[in-house]
């Protein structure tokens, strides 16, 4: 029993429900039936996905959502061609031996930026700064000073500033309310902290109704990390 004709009306809405028992019948023999890329992104986020960071997470299942099922769910793996889908989908195929060929492989690639980053003058961050509210201004003199990622200023607690020598220790990531490790190793080295940024620290932590080792330095209105 898959469901009900209600749910499936049709042959090939039948048929794209089984294939995705099938795939998992057939994975002891090495392209055992023709796969569609649909049941493939089930298999990737079944297994995928668990192993990912949260908000990686999310990035890939937007992708997935939005453009990759609607344009190309219902094609079988041999009928993708060059630039069809994102090269990770086509490395768990191989992984699970699924398909031993990848359309990506043929595409140019770079890893280059398309555009530069504009740099703000000192000037243009003074007059940013005195445009927005608090906590948001101490927000953005953090990630000036110190050039922490969002994920990272929204994660910082309390415990993890040492005011005597005036470092601090990023530990963790929040993204969308979930505590995560920090995107790499170097994340974790201690930074030093300007007396000045240290003082605009203490003002926000003297506004702050939570100021355990524990709270967030820029807690919601209920004392939990910010969205």
């Amino acid at each position: 029993m898959i469901g009900t004709l209600a749910q499936y009306p049709t042959k090939s809405d039948a048929l794209r429900i089984v294939e995705r028992f099938r795939m998992r019948l057939n994975l002891k023999h090495r392209f055992a039936r023709p796969v569609t890329l649909d049941a493939l992104l089930d298999h990737y986020v079944e297994q995928e996905f668990p192993q990912l960071r949260h908000g990686t997470r999310q990035a890939h299942l937007c992708s997935l959502r939005r453009w990759i099922r609607p344009r190309w769910g219902a094609c079988l793996l041999e009928e993708i061609k060059p630039m069809a889908v994102e090269q990770l989908i086509y490395v768990h195929a191989r992984r699970w031996e699924l398909t031993d060929s990848n359309p990506i492989d043929l595409v140019r690639q770079s890893a280059g930026r398309k555009t530069i980053p504009r740099t703000l003058s000192a000037r243009e961050i003074g007059l940013l700064l005195r445009q927005l509210d608090e906590p948001y201004r101490t927000m953005v003199l953090v990630a000036v000073c110190l050039g922490l990622r969002v994920s990272e200023i929204i994660g910082l607690q309390w415990g993890d500033f040492n005011w005597d020598d005036l470092t601090l220790l990023v530990k963790r990531s929040v993204v969308h309310g979930r505590v995560g490790d920090t995107k790499t190793e170097a994340s974790r080295l201690p930074l030093p902290i300007d007396a000045r940024l240290a003082e605009a620290l203490q003002e926000q932590r003297r506004r702050n109704l939570y100021v355990g080792p524990q709270d967030w330095v820029f807690a919601n209105p209920a004392g939990g990390p910010r969205w």
